[in-house]
Order: structure tokens, then sequence, then C-alpha cells
């Protein structure tokens, strides 16, 4: 049978994923993949909170697939290596990912862009892990921003000058539309329940840094604009590490956090 992947990285949820969403409407099967990447690993510490953060995450997600008679297929070592070992495997018609701009993600996705194509298999990337890419907001030299305020005051022009009519929330930025990626699951590829390589097989120790709530009281995103400048308050989402490996989504806390305050 002829699939789709879809690379799990920095975008670890069903819901509003864009990528995902992507290759559920695709013409084939889905099957989700995940790589816990060697290369960055092996720099690591052996107690590292967002390696057992994600590690936990996978482990809800995989049990999320399975009750759709689907799978995560996880994997441990070296990305280039790893995608070798699924075109043999499997027969792929499309890899879908989302955007990674950190310098050895950039290159890593160049060599396995690259290593797909020998093989006549696509390699589809989409943004998804924020509103606006560095080309989307310039001056109007076409040049970049290097001061905030007048960065800021574009960003926002951009934003609210985009309005689209919305089946959910009503008339919304085009740039915050989501994507119900949730609602094509019947396009999972059905397949047996595979396994998670664990935190010791890969040279780790679960961490015991807690890890903040995924959710915000309203009242903090309201009083943020006064309250996030103090230390001694607690007047921050304190969301960064559900940002930065995609267990929730920008659109949707920005789509919620709009009509409580300006400035989020």
């Amino acid at each position: 049978m002829t699939i789709n992947c879809f690379w799990f990285r920095r975008d670890l949820r069903i819901e509003d994923n864009a990528g995902l969403y992507h290759a559920l409407k695709g013409e084939h099967p889905v099957l989700p993949i995940f790589i816990f990447d060697e290369h960055i690993l092996e720099e690591l510490e052996e107690e590292d909170a967002r390696v057992s953060f994600i590690h936990t995450t996978l482990a809800s997600l995989q049990k999320a697939f399975q009750a759709l008679g689907s799978t995560i297929d996880i994997r441990y070592g070296k990305p280039e290596v790893i995608w070798k070992q699924l075109t043999q495997e499997y027969s792929i018609a499309t890899v879908f990912t989302n955007h990674d701009f950190e310098p050895y993600a950039i290159s890593r996705d160049t060599a396995i862009r690259g290593l797909l194509a020998a093989q006549q298999i696509e390699f589809k990337t989409y943004k998804d892990h924020v509103i606006f890419e560095k080309e989307e907001v310039l001056k109007k030299d076409g040049t970049p921003y290097t001061v905030f305020t007048p960065y800021s005051k574009q960003w926002r022009k951009k934003l609210d000058t985009h309005i689209v009519e919305d089946t959910q929330y009503g008339k919304i930025s085009y740039f915050l539309q989501p994507y119900p990626s949730e609602k094509y699951v019947q396009n999972l590829l059905q397949i047996a329940p595979k396994g998670i390589p664990s935190l010791a097989d890969m040279g780790f120790v679960l961490s015991t840094i807690p890890i903040p709530a995924k959710t915000v009281r309203q009242g903090l995103i309201k009083n943020y604009d006064e309250t996030r400048n103090f230390p001694a308050i607690n007047g921050t989402s304190r969301l960064g590490i559900h940002f930065r490996f995609g267990t929730i989504s920008i659109r949707e806390k920005a789509l919620k956090a709009q009509p409580l305050n300006t400035i989020y």
C-alpha cells in the first residue's frame, strides 16, 4: 500500500496542525512519524526536562492515535538513517511536515529532502509554529525590522487587515484561521500499535522538573500588560515549552487572547 507520512517535530498535537491537516487531506493514508534525533540528544545531560516532556507527550499522543486505530512510528537514531529505513519498509508517496527554523533543522531538512527526492518521494513543509514568518513582516524597502515597536505595529496591521469569516469563530484574521486536522483522522493509516523507545534506551532518566499547565486563567491574560514585567508577580502564561514543542496551537491561543488584551 502506498502511504503518506507526517513527520512530527515541534508540533506535538493532532488539533489545528497545518502539516498534519494537509497530509490527511491527501490521497493516501497517513502514518505519523517521530524521530528522537541522536544528533541532538547526544549533546544533552541524562536528566533533561525537555526530553522527558517530549517522551511523556508522545506517550499521550500514541494513546490517542491507537484509539483511532493508528499509531506513531517512533524511532531513535540519526534522521538520515531512519528515513532510509522507512523508505525501505513503506511505499511512501509524500512526507509532510511543518517548518523548523533552527540552523541545524534547516540543514537536516535539506539533506532529508535530497534523500527522499532520490527515491521520487515529495517533501512538503508548512507554516505552523508561528503566526508570521520572517519574510511576511518587512519594512517598505523589503528589509527586516531591527526595532521592535515599528515591527509590532506592522505585525498588528497585517493581522487586522486580512479578515475572513470562520464557521467556528466568526470574523477573524486570515492568519489565525485554524486547520481542522482533527476532522480528517479517518484518513490515518490503520496499523497495529508500535512501541516507544524508553528514556533508558536513549540514555536518559525521567526529569523531576515540573512542567507548567497548558491552560491559563483569563484574568492573567486580561492583566498581562500590567503584570508581565514584574518578576515577583506570576503574571506570564508560562506556556513557553508548549509553544516550543507545539503541544498547543499558537493560532488558538491568539484567538482566545484577542478579546481579553491587545498585548499578548
